[in-house]
């Protein structure tokens, strides 16, 4: 039995996944199995992960099946004690499995563990901010309600938590990990590395983060399931902030990639969604309602007033920037 199962899907992406399949095969913690998820590709994927002799590689081709369906594959066929995510368009520094082992070690009762991603522009050739906001070590729950959650490819989790939290949910399109990753969360502690050993590339092809409407539709799903152990958890403020930091900001994300003319009536439309969750979506509902109620072009100059007096508040123009979570 390995001691870290690693899974990689892929889907389209011959011209990058060697490179995520290298930065596991180089680890300085070779005790490991790799097991890739051609998930139905049309382009020279078969061919490209066909060239890969190392036996500690194992290649499954389900027809397609989708993102969370492919890494649960994956899943059912790992043997690690550890199960480690690697997106097919990013990659690993050579220590990373051995830093994440021993940060785990270091901390026996975690049931996960997870280091920051730094974000790496392709086009420009420079990195980018470090995600999640926080390094927090032990229960995750807190700045989860924020979305705060770790990276999928800077985690680790135990194979046999991962499992009791059911794996990735088959029918979430996109953000299927921030569902999955608070199950893990609500299971036990996570530990923390501090160093930023996962690389994040952003590039020209098609990022689920930014798809704002699909995000959108995946949190609504994950609200209908997730309320009741969010409530359980952490009462109505945790379950108020989850409603807030999700629902909300996707709602105002899709909002805002739509023509000046259509923004009002989405608006209105998110507005009714959101108070289907009253009293719980009041905060929620505050943006969405000022484009419904003034239109987005006044509530352009109200956000720009406020932040004007917001600064002045601060100390004037110099005063340093609020951190700002997401």
């Amino acid at each position: 039995m390995p001691l870290v199962s690693v899974i990689i899907p892929t889907y389209n992406r011959a011209e990058l996944v060697l490179r995520a399949v290298r930065t596991v095969l180089d680890q300085t913690e070779p005790d490991l199995e790799l097991l890739i998820v051609d998930d139905g590709s049309t382009d020279d994927t078969a061919d490209v992960l066909a060239t890969i002799t190392d036996p500690r590689v194992r290649v499954l081709c389900p027809t397609h099946v989708g993102l969370s369906r492919a890494r649960n594959a994956a899943l059912a066929e790992a043997s690690g004690t550890w199960i480690a995510f690697l997106d097919d368009d990013n990659e690993w520094h050579g220590t990373y499995l051995e830093q994440q082992l021993a940060a785990a070690a270091a901390m026996p009762e975690a049931v996960a563990v997870y280091c920051p991603a730094q974000a790496f522009d392709d086009e420009t050739g420079r990195y980018g901010e470090q995600s999640p906001w926080h390094t927090t070590a032990g229960d995750l729950f807190s700045p989860m309600m924020r979305r705060g959650y770790p990276r999928v490819s800077g985690s680790m989790v135990r194979r046999t938590t991962f499992v009791e939290a059911g794996g990735f949910p088959p029918d979430l399109e996109v953000a299927a990990d921030c569902e999955a990753f608070l199950r893990v969360a609500l299971l036990g502690p996570w530990a923390c590395n501090p160093q930023a050993l996962a690389i994040r590339h952003l590039h020209g092809g098609n990022h689920l983060s930014t798809q704002w409407v699909r995000q959108r539709t995946s949190y609504w799903i994950q609200a209908s399931r997730l309320k009741r152990p969010i409530l359980r958890r952490g009462g109505s403020r945790a379950w108020a902030t989850w409603l807030r930091w999700h629902v909300a900001q996707a709602e105002m994300a899709a909002i805002s990639a739509l023509p000046v003319a259509e923004k009002r009536a989405a608006a209105w439309a998110a507005v009714r969604r959101l108070a289907h969750e009253l009293p719980w979506s009041a905060w929620a509902m505050v943006r969405p309602l000022v484009i419904a109620v003034v239109g987005p072009q006044r509530r352009a100059g109200l956000r720009r007033w406020y932040r004007s007096a917001h600064r002045a508040l601060r100390g004037g123009s110099d005063a340093p920037p609020r951190h700002s979570h997401g």
